[in-house]
């Protein structure tokens, strides 16, 4: 059994039945505060998650391309292709490919076109590649080498490059903290 002073609080507890003006104001105060404060560092973080995927997917599709050359010991073609704000990239064993038409990028009879960039929230900078395209050679891994640089709307942006003997590597334009070196 509950001694008297313990039996006493829970009853005063159950029959005070609300909240007081001024403890909501405070606990409103202190939400609307955090919210404040929370919300534009939110909106950074999965700015920076946005950019961070569509880099990784970026980087995946030059290694797939680039280890697809050497396995089937034929030359790969990555069509960069652009219409409006929207991007693709199609692979190819063929010279060209229009990755916003159908079978036009294929590898052994199968569509191989993937979304790259939507213009919304990761922007494409700049691309640097002779026609839009990155081959990459069976024969000692050899690529034609060039850049991609992609940005969010904070202007933190991130560079692929892919050297004349096919290493891929990333680096960070400037100090955003995007866990990548910084760009020499």
């Amino acid at each position: 059994m509950l001694n008297y002073p313990v039996r006493e609080m829970v009853n005063i507890l159950l029959k005070s039945g609300g909240l007081t003006l001024v403890e909501l104001m405070i606990s409103v105060a202190v939400i609307g505060t955090t919210l404040t404060i929370g919300i534009p560092s939110y909106h950074s973080m999965i700015e920076r998650q946005h950019l961070l995927v569509t880099t990784d997917v970026i980087y995946q599709q030059f290694r797939l391309a680039r280890s697809y050359a050497i396995k089937h010991n034929q030359q790969l073609v990555m069509q960069f292709c652009q219409q409006g704000e929207q991007w693709k990239v199609g692979l190819t064993t063929n010279t060209e490919c229009d990755c916003f038409q159908p079978l036009s990028c294929s590898l052994n009879g199968q569509e191989q076109v993937y979304d790259f960039i939507d213009g919304k929230k990761v922007k494409l900078e700049s691309i640097n590649y002779s026609h839009s395209k990155v081959w990459f050679s069976p024969i000692r891994l050899n690529s034609n080498g060039g850049t991609i640089i992609i940005s969010t709307a904070n202007d933190k942006k991130i560079k692929i490059i892919t050297s004349l003997i096919g290493r891929i590597r990333i680096c960070q334009i400037g100090a955003v903290g995007l866990g990548y070196t910084e760009c020499i």
